[in-house]
């Protein structure tokens, strides 16, 4: 998910069967926080300091975007 934040969208996700999740955020904190508040229950979900406008792996971006509108 671009741009994820705290919000807990991934984790519903995670929580109905979408295992393969990979955030990203800019912020340090929040992928800090998320990672340390998920690391137990969903320790298949990924989060990672990114920018979206640098994204280092182009097909997560793609799929991601298409999902949020964002193409």
């Amino acid at each position: 998910m671009v741009g994820c934040g705290n919000s807990v969208l991934s984790e519903n996700l995670y929580d109905v069967g979408h295992h393969n999740i990979t955030n990203i955020d800019i912020s340090d904190v929040v992928v800090r926080q998320m990672t340390e508040r998920n690391k137990e229950q969903r320790p298949d979900m990924k989060y990672l300091k990114m920018d979206a406008l640098n994204v280092s792996f182009f097909g997560l971006f793609i799929s991601t975007s298409k999902e949020r509108n964002l193409s």
